[in-house]
């Protein structure tokens, strides 16, 4: 899913998924009713970046710091002979 949900099934449990939601730092816009599901259920979408607590991405799509990315550091690339180079 591209956005974070939270989904429930019936008027009687629209409360509880609230509840959640605002728990979470979720918008209330974000909580949907749904027949697909058969409780309060939360789908983690990727504009959950990190942690416990909801925050959409920014416009920024870098990498997060915790990411652990390869780099141009010499010692993690792969060696390329020169006779391929251009």
């Amino acid at each position: 899913e591209d956005k974070t949900v939270i989904r429930y099934p019936s008027a009687d449990l629209e409360g509880d998924a609230q509840r959640v939601a605002k728990s979470l730092g979720i918008e209330f816009s974000s909580v949907k009713k749904s027949t697909d599901v058969s409780g309060v259920t939360l789908i983690v979408g990727a504009d959950w970046r990190e942690g416990d607590t909801y925050k959409a991405a920014e416009e920024d799509d870098t990498l997060p710091d915790t990411a652990d990315a390869l780099s141009g550091d010499k010692k993690k690339c792969m060696h390329v002979n020169s006779a391929f180079t251009f």
